[in-house]
């Protein structure tokens, strides 16, 4: 979200045209979103400092319990059941479920309230417009990690699929020999 915004803003190819309207939102958007960011990253565990040799970006603690609400939300609709129930539009009706969630509109906005400084009331367009991008992003991960966990439970009942602590060398071993007896 922050390197889309950062992009479009610099005016990099590839990336559309923004109008004297829209300009000054996508900079309150790339300014909110920058303040909900962890700054001092010196509290995180020591696995992650490992990580973070590539500038990963880490939200503040504060948002960790409404990203974990987010996700939990996805995860309760995105099960087998909804993605036979909807098989064209599973996607936009996990998007829409979450977006429509009141609580969760309601959580996000108290607390960017509480993060983030505004300094008139049309900033809750900008706060709308975060939350919508926000969750879509995290509905689209969440359902992509759905979608290829059920290709894999597929494989897997049908024997494509070798399980992580089975050894791959010597299944293959077995396989040719039993081929070569026959």
């Amino acid at each position: 979200m922050i390197k889309l915004r950062k992009e479009t803003l610099a005016g990099k190819k590839g990336r559309s045209e923004l109008s004297s309207q829209t300009k000054p939102i996508m900079e309150k958007e790339l300014t909110s979103l920058q303040e909900l960011l962890m700054k001092d990253k010196s509290d995180i565990t020591s696995s992650l400092k490992n990580l973070d040799e590539g500038n990963l970006i880490f939200p503040r603690v504060e948002l960790i319990p409404f990203l974990r609400s987010v996700d939990n939300e996805v995860r309760e609709f995105a099960t087998d059941s909804n993605l036979r129930k909807y098989p064209s539009k599973f996607l936009t009706m996990c998007q829409n479920t979450v977006l429509n969630n009141e609580n969760l509109e309601l959580d996000f906005r108290l607390l960017v309230a509480s993060l983030v400084t505004f300094k008139s009331d049309s900033d809750l367009e900008i706060v709308d417009g975060l939350f919508q991008a926000l969750v879509s992003k995290l509905a689209n991960t969440r359902i992509n990690e759905f979608m290829n966990a059920r290709i894999e439970r597929e494989l897997k009942d049908q024997g494509k699929v070798v399980d992580a602590d089975e050894m791959l060398r010597p299944r293959l071993k077995a396989y040719a020999l039993a081929t070569k007896r026959k």
